[in-house]
C-alpha cells in the first residue's frame, strides 16, 4: 500500500469506530492487518472482536448488564489503539517524515528506550561529576564534556518523542527522571516535551500517566506549568475519543491539586493569548514595519550629510519635529497599541525573530523546547564565552527561551566592535533586567501564568516556524477552546470563569467565542447584569453579521435600560443596514431628541430623513446641523444631494461650490456631473465626468454608479437617454487620451 492508501484506510476506521459501526471497524482492521502480515495487531483485534461478540451475545438474550456501555467504550478504545498500531506500523517502513526518519534512527541503535535513559543518566553524571575531575588535576575538555551531555539529552528526547507504545515501567522511569529535583531541569523541561510531542502522534495512556504526575507532584512551578499545558494540549488532541477509565480517575485527581481551578482559568486565557499572535504579528509586518519603511527617506533626509553611525539617538529623541512625523504618519498611536498588547501578556515578539530562526541549532527538533541555558555550549560560543552578557539574556522577562537563542546566537554574526559594545550595554542594565525578571515572578500565581506562556510561545514558533512545521498537528489553527474536553469542562463552566473568558474573547475580536460563552452565561440564568450580557450578544451577532439577533438582542438589552445612547446608536445602525429605514429613522430620532446640540445626531437625523425619502425634513436637520457647527463641512455632501433631488438645482451648486473649495473627492465631481446633466449643461456634465474618472473612479465603477443612480437622475428630470451616450463619451474621451 501507498503511504496515502494506509493513511485514508485507517481513517475509514477511525470513522466508523467513530460513528459507532465497531464490528465493520474491527472486521477492516484484520482484513487490513492481516494483508499487511502485522500478526501482532491481527491477532489482538481478533480478541477484542471475540470479546465484542460476547458482549452482543449477553445484549440479544437479554441479559442485564449495568456495565455495558463502559464495557464498549473499553473495546472501542481498544480498536482505536490497535489503529494507532497498525499505521504506525506501515507508515514506518517509508514515510519520510521527521518523526518516522526518526523512528527509524532510533530503531537502526538497536538501543530501546530504556538503553537511552541509562544513556543519559550516565553522560548527565558524568557531566556533574566534572568539578571532581577538576579538582582531582585530571585533563578534561569541559565544552566536549558539555557538548557531550547535550547530544545525550537531544538523543533521549527523539527516543522520548518516538517511542511507542510506553509500558508501565519505562513510563516510571521517565517520570521519576523529570521529577528528579537533582537532575538538569533544561534536560527535564526538554523530555516533558517529548512526552507532549509523542502523545500528539499516537495517542498512548502512559504518557497522559506522565503529564498528570509532574502537575500533581513535581515540586518545580516550571514544569507543573509547562505539564499542564501539555496535558491540555493532549485532552484537546483527542478530545472525541473516550479515554481510558485509569485515566478519567487520574484526571479527577487534578480537581483536588491546589489551585486547579485558578491555573485552568490562566492556561484558558494564554490559549487564547497565543491564538492571538498571527493577528498582532499581521499588525506589525502589515502595517507597523511599513509605516516605519516610509519614514526612513524623511529621517535620513533630515540628516542629510551624516554617515548612519554618527547620528545620536538624542538628535532624534530631542527633537521635537520627530513627535510630530510620527504622530501624522499614525506609528506613535501604533506603537502605543502594541504597548498595552504587550503589557496584556500578547506576544508582540513573534515578527522581530522569526528571520532569526534559521541558524543551524534551529535544525532540530529539540531545540524549539529547550530552556535558555546561559552555560549552553553553542550559546557561550556565540557570545565569546562572555557569560555575564549570556545570563543576562536569560534573565530578559520579555522574550521565551527560543527568541532568547536567536538573540544569543545572532550575535555571533555582529562585528567585534560592535558585539563588544552590545556587551557592554547588556551589562550595564543587568541590575535592572534582573529587577524586572524577578517583579515579574513575584507570586507563585504571577510565575505559573508566566512559564504557561513562555512554554507556548516557544511552542508556537516550533509549530509556525520550523523548517518541517506541516509535519505536526497543530493546536492553534482554529484555537483550543477547554470546554470541548468532556473530562474537565465542568471546572471552567461556572459563570465567573466564562465571565472572564468571554470577556476575554470580546476584547480581542473573537466575536464567535465570544458569543458562545456569553450566550451560555445568559442561559445560565446566573449573572449580575442581564443588559450588558444581552448588550454584548447583541454586539458579537452585530460583528458577525448576524444582524436580525443582534437586533433581537440589543431590543432585550435596551428593556432593561431605555436611557443608553449606545444601544439608541447600535439599533439605529442595524436597522439601517438591513434597509428598515423607517425604524432606523424611529431610533435616529431618539438620538437626536435626547441631544438636541449634538452635531453628530443632527447629521444621523438628516441622514435618516433622506433614506426614508424625507427629503425636506431631512434639509431642515442638516440646516440645523450646520448652525450646531458652523466650521464643519460635514453637512455639505448629504444637502447638496438631498437638494438636488428635490429638483433645487441652485441650492446644490452652491454647496458642491463649497465641496469644491474643501478637498472634494473624485465621487463629490461625479455628483456634480449629475447636477450638471440634470441642468441640462452637458459641456460641464462631461468635464466633471472625466474629472471623476482621473482622480480615480474606475470605469466599471462608473458605469456601476450610473445604473445605482438612474432613479435619482431620472426623479431629477435627466433625459435617461442621453446617460449612455454621455457615458460612452466621457470613457472614449479618457481611452484616447491615455
Amino acid at each position: 500500500m501507498t503511504i496515502n492508501e494506509i493513511i485514508n484506510l485507517t481513517a475509514r476506521m477511525r470513522k466508523a469506530a467513530h460513528n459507532r459501526r465497531l464490528q465493520a471497524c474491527i472486521d477492516l482492521l484484520i482484513q487490513t492487518a492481516e494483508s499487511s502480515m502485522a500478526w501482532e495487531e491481527s491477532d489482538a483485534a481478533k480478541l477484542v472482536s471475540r470479546d465484542y461478540r460476547y458482549l452482543l451475545d449477553y445484549l440479544t438474550k437479554g441479559a442485564d448488564d449495568p456495565q455495558r456501555q463502559e464495557v464498549y467504550f473499553s473495546l472501542v478504545e481498544r480498536t482505536l489503539s490497535l489503529i494507532d498500531r497498525l499505521e504506525r506500523r506501515l507508515l514506518s517502513v517509508s514515510k519520510p517524515s521527521l518523526y518516522f526518519s526518526t523512528l527509524r534512527v532510533a530503531n537502526s541503535q538497536n538501543k530501546n528506550i530504556d538503553t537511552f535513559i541509562e544513556d543519559y543518566i550516565n553522560d548527565a553524571s558524568s557531566s556533574d561529576n566534572l568539578f571532581a575531575k577538576i579538582t582531582a588535576n585530571t585533563d578534561i575538555d569541559m565544552t566536549s564534556d558539555k557538548l557531550h551531555t547535550e547530544s545525550s539529552a537531544t538523543e533521549l528526547f527523539n527516543a522520548l518523542w518516538v517511542a511507542y507504545p510506553l509500558d508501565s515501567i519505562t513510563a516510571k522511569k521517565i517520570s521519576d527522571l523529570i521529577n528528579d529535583e537533582t537532575s538538569d531541569y533544561n534536560a527535564r523541561s526538554l523530555f516533558l516535551s517529548a512526552v507532549m510531542l509523542g502523545e500528539l502522534e499516537f495517542h498512548d495512556a502512559t504518557r497522559i500517566d506522565i503529564l498528570t504526575d509532574t502537575y500533581l507532584y513535581s515540586d518545580d512551578l516550571r514544569l507543573r506549568a509547562q505539564a499542564l499545558v501539555a496535558l491540555l494540549v493532549c485532552l484537546y488532541r483527542y478530545r472525541d475519543r473516550r479515554l481510558e477509565q485509569r485515566i478519567e480517575d487520574k484526571i479527577k485527581l487534578l480537581k483536588d491539586a491546589p489551585g486547579w481551578s485558578s491555573h485552568l482559568t490562566t492556561a484558558f486565557m494564554e490559549f487564547i493569548r497565543t491564538r492571538d499572535t498571527e493577528r498582532i504579528n499581521r499588525k506589525m509586518t502589515d502595517e507597523i514595519i511599513p509605516t516605519m519603511m516610509n519614514l526612513r527617506p524623511e529621517i535620513m533626509k533630515r540628516f542629510e550629510g551624516k554617515m548612519p553611525e554618527s547620528i545620536d539617538s538624542e538628535d532624534i529623541e530631542l527633537n521635537p519635529e520627530w513627535e510630530d512625523i510620527l504622530n501624522k504618519s499614525g506609528l506613535t498611536e501604533q506603537i502605543k497599541q502594541m504597548s498595552e498588547i504587550q503589557q496584556d501578556g500578547g506576544d508582540v515578539f513573534m515578527s522581530t525573530f522569526s528571520h532569526l530562526k534559521r541558524f543551524p541549532f534551529f535544525h532540530d527538533a529539540a531545540n524549539w523546547f529547550l530552556p535558555f541555558d546561559p552555560e549552553n555550549s553553542r550559546v557561550l560560543e556565540a557570545v565569546d564565552n562572555h557569560l555575564t552578557t549570556a545570563q543576562t539574556i536569560a534573565s530578559l522577562p520579555f522574550l521565551c527561551d527560543s527568541d532568547k537563542f536567536s538573540l544569543a546566537l545572532s550575535l555571533k554574526m555582529v562585528p567585534e566592535h560592535q558585539k563588544s559594545m552590545m556587551f557592554e550595554q547588556l551589562d550595564a542594565h543587568r541590575a535592572n533586567i534582573f529587577e524586572e525578571a524577578h517583579s515579574a515572578n513575584s507570586t507563585d500565581a504571577d510565575s505559573m501564568r508566566l512559564n504557561m506562556r513562555a512554554f507556548l510561545q516557544n511552542y508556537y514558533r516550533f509549530l509556525k516556524l520550523f523548517r518541517r512545521k506541516g509535519e505536526f498537528y497543530n493546536p492553534f489553527d482554529k484555537g483550543v477552546n477547554l470546554l470541548l474536553i468532556n473530562s474537565i469542562c465542568d471546572d471552567i463552566d461556572d459563570t465567573r470563569t466564562l465571565q472572564i473568558v468571554a470577556e476575554f474573547f470580546f476584547k480581542l475580536g473573537y466575536w464567535d467565542d465570544a458569543l458562545n460563552l456569553f450566550s451560555r452565561i445568559k442561559d445560565s440564568g446566573i449573572h449580575d447584569n442581564p443588559g450588558a450580557i444581552w448588550q454584548k450578544i447583541g454586539y458579537c451577532n452585530e460583528q458577525i453579521h448576524n444582524i436580525p439577533e443582534a437586533i433581537d438582542a440589543y431590543e432585550k438589552s435596551r428593556m432593561l435600560n431605555q436611557e443608553s445612547r449606545w444601544l439608541t446608536r447600535r439599533l439605529y445602525v442595524c436597522y439601517r443596514s438591513i434597509g428598515n429605514h423607517r425604524k432606523a429613522l424611529e431610533f435616529a430620532q431618539c438620538l437626536a431628541q435626547n441631544d438636541v446640540a449634538n452635531m453628530s445626531a443632527a447629521m444621523t437625523l438628516g441622514y435618516a430623513l433622506i433614506e426614508a425619502g424625507k427629503y425636506r425634513e431631512a434639509i431642515a436637520e442638516l440646516h440645523r446641523a450646520e448652525f450646531i457647527d458652523e466650521s464643519s463641512t460635514r453637512p455639505f455632501r448629504p444637502l447638496a444631494w438631498t437638494l438636488f433631488l428635490i429638483k433645487d438645482f441652485d441650492g446644490a451648486l452652491k454647496y458642491y461650490g463649497k465641496i469644491r473649495e474643501n478637498n472634494p473627492t473624485p465621487t463629490d465631481f461625479l455628483n456634480m456631473g449629475h447636477l450638471a446633466m440634470a441642468m441640462k449643461d452637458y459641456r460641464e456634465a462631461f468635464k466633471l465626468y472625466k474629472e471623476a474618472i482621473a482622480k480615480g473612479i474606475d470605469i466599471n465603477e462608473f458605469y456601476n454608479i450610473l445604473a445605482d443612480d438612474s432613479d435619482a437622475l431620472r426623479s431629477a428630470g435627466v433625459d435617461m437617454d442621453i446617460i449612455p451616450l454621455m457615458a460612452d463619451a466621457v470613457i472614449s474621451n479618457t481611452n484616447n487620451s491615455n
